[in-house]
């Protein structure tokens, strides 16, 4: 769907309308702008309205996102949301003074991608182009001595969708009008985050409290198999200790003998409670199901799994480096990655 046009611009990307690029309208924003004596720094677009677009932005003094509203510069002298918000500020553009406002962001997200597809579920190609991305990212922080601890699909921010503005033989392209448009992300359902913080975790870290780089690994391995399915491997409805420790069991195997103590007693019937399903076996089952949209083979499936499988060892020293993931056939005999490499070979021919 391409924005809506006005007699001069036009743009591919669909995002708010040109024509209110003008005075008294929307600020021209691109990614990489700063505000504030260069406090906040564009990240990428959460939004807009009539009378404002909203952008993710780094506040670079408390190291912190934000979301800033940049309103119409016709709407920056009576809003009301500006009587009651301690954090605003005004900035100077060619379509006038705009008032800005800094509010806690929910947060774009992988997640919150999969809202807008048929049962919830990324379509093949975007999954797994979201999966090689994640690694490339946590392979340079990685590389760095950098552990992200808290790897999961809500908080994995998706590359920004641009479109360049083009103007018509009527006018040339004026400061008035972006550069560019960027097509918005969603926004993180609120509620995402009640199981995320335990379903995700590796198992070091809730038995003995410690993180390190494998750690990451663990948590990488549950976002993708949420990619690929369309949810977590484990549970994640009103999850708890010792019911995650039990589907660790039935998909994993026994817990090393270190953490055997840490293994759920039995119910009131002597039953443990676990019954045997391997990781391949679940992914297989819950990635075919007959209500959800289809994209991989069931090779692909099967690469899948076997990468998913050594990453999710209970020992980190078992499970691979993220430098090691590319190299496995999932990523390197993908024919998404096949037909990636001949794009660029195309573009760059």
């Amino acid at each position: 769907m391409a924005a809506q046009a006005n007699n001069a611009f036009y743009c591919e990307v669909y995002a708010e309308p040109l024509e209110r690029y003008q005075e008294g309208g929307y600020h021209p924003t691109h990614l990489g702008d700063y505000f504030k004596e260069e406090r906040y720094k564009i990240i990428h677009k959460l939004g807009w309205r009539g009378y404002a677009t909203v952008w993710l932005a780094k506040d670079l003094i408390l190291s912190r996102h934000t979301a800033l509203k940049i309103l119409v510069s016709e709407r920056s002298q009576d809003d009301h949301e500006a009587q009651i918000l301690n954090h605003q500020f005004y900035h100077e553009g060619p379509n006038g003074s705009h008032l800005c406002l800094v509010f806690k962001p929910l947060g774009p997200s992988v997640f919150s991608k999969t809202e807008s597809y048929k049962s919830n579920r990324l379509l093949g190609e975007i999954s797994w182009e979201a999966s090689k991305q994640i690694v490339q990212g946590l392979e340079y922080i990685h590389a760095r001595g950098i552990v992200h601890g808290d790897l999961h699909t809500g908080n994995v921010l998706r590359k920004p969708q641009t479109g360049d503005v083009l103007a018509t033989y009527r006018a040339p392209l004026t400061p008035r009008v972006p550069r560019y448009l960027v097509h918005p992300t969603l926004l993180r359902s609120p509620t995402r985050d009640i199981g995320d913080a335990l379903i995700f975790r590796a198992p070091e870290t809730i038995f003995t409290f410690q993180k390190n780089l494998q750690t990451d690994i663990w948590s990488l391995a549950c976002t993708i198999f949420e990619l690929i399915v369309g949810y977590p491997p484990f549970d994640n409805y009103m999850p708890n200790r010792d019911d995650l420790i039990r589907e660790w069991v039935s998909m994993l195997g026994d817990l090393p003998q270190e953490w055997a103590e840490y293994l759920p007693p039995p119910q009131a019937n002597g039953d443990l409670g676990i019954e045997r399903c391997s990781l391949a076996e679940w992914l297989h089952q819950t990635y075919f199901d007959d209500e959800k949209t289809i994209c991989f083979t069931k090779a692909e499936i099967q690469a899948a799994g076997d990468l998913l499988q050594s990453m999710l060892q209970y020992r980190p020293s078992n499970r691979p480096r993220a430098s090691e993931l590319l190299e496995h056939r999932w990523f390197r005999d993908s024919r998404f990655g096949v037909q990636e490499a001949r794009n660029f070979n195309a573009s760059s021919s």
